[in-house]
């Protein structure tokens, strides 16, 4: 087995605590992600294998942390920077924090949140491709479904990895998608309409010339309405779920704005805390759906 390992440090604050909670309640990926020893260990799927990733705070400093890679065969270089990208990308370890907190300290609602969620960085989906995957075949299908569906894809496509009896799988990447045919498609989702969504917005990553997360959020928006069948919600919810875009709030989800109204109240305006927040206006809201999740489990 090959191995990498690297000290990294993400933008502070930063709360790994935080971070590992989130991953085990968001449950369109909890399955996804395992706690071993403290560490949190999940699968990435490059073409040609399975790469194993694993995060854990060093013992004598929490800020800093320890980024091990595991694969059978030799990673190279360039394997090794895309990998750390997606990495710092899922986890958003190099998002500053430090204008949102301030604004939060003007916002009397937001002061109990900042206080909890301090140092919390946006966990997101593994790639664009699962998040668009998972908004496509949830919507008018019960969760406990989609997900089955979703792992089912994944159990279809990945490469696999067993050490120390366990198996590992990952979401696909782009071009193990593009390998499942139509037949495998309609047995894994069962509904055509969703399918032809599905490889629709699949054949556009595959004509795609530039990155996806090099653009800001206005092309991002553009570029996912183009696709065939995705519409304002899948849009929204895959910009904000796959790259931490939070430049604006998808009020196309209802459950923001049942969050909004439930501590702003029915008469606060949107749009005046919209100008407040700016460019962290999707981060505001999420921080705030995330505190509401985390304080009523607990």
């Amino acid at each position: 087995m090959y191995q990498f390992e690297e000290i990294i440090s993400p933008k502070s604050p930063f709360n790994f605590d935080i971070m590992l909670e989130v991953t085990q309640m968001f449950y369109p990926t909890q399955d996804s992600f395992r706690k071993i020893n403290g560490s949190l260990v999940y699968g990435y799927n490059l073409d040609d294998q399975l790469v194993i990733i694993s995060l854990k705070p060093l013992e004598e400093e929490n800020s800093l942390l320890r980024l091990r890679f595991l694969s059978e065969k030799e990673l190279t270089q360039e394997q090794i920077k895309l990998l750390k990208t997606a990495v710092y990308r899922r986890f958003s370890l190099d998002m500053d924090l430090d204008i949102f907190y301030n604004l939060m300290a003007n916002d009397p609602v937001m002061e109990p949140v900042l206080s909890y969620l301090n140092g919390y960085h946006p966990v997101s989906f593994s790639s664009l491709e699962e998040t668009v995957l998972w908004a496509l075949i949830s919507q008018r299908t019960p969760m406990p479904l989609a997900r089955k569906q979703k792992h089912s894809v994944m159990e279809l496509a990945s490469h696999h990895l067993h050490i120390k009896d366990l198996d590992f799988i990952g979401f696909p990447s782009l071009q193990q998608l593009v390998a499942i045919s139509h037949e495998d498609w309609m047995t894994t989702i069962g509904i055509e309409k969703k399918v032809t969504y599905i490889q629709s917005f699949i054949q556009a990553m595959c004509q795609r010339q530039t990155d996806f997360f090099s653009d800001d959020y206005d092309h991002q928006y553009r570029f996912l309405k183009d696709c065939y069948g995705i519409g304002d919600w899948t849009a929204e919810f895959a910009i904000v779920r796959s790259g931490a875009n939070f430049s604006k709030v998808p009020w196309s989800e209802k459950a923001n704005r049942d969050t909004f109204t439930k501590y702003y109240g029915p008469t606060a305006s949107r749009e005046n805390l919209e100008a407040h927040y700016g460019n962290y206006a999707g981060l505001w809201i999420h921080y705030l759906r995330i505190y509401d999740y985390l304080t009523r489990i607990h």
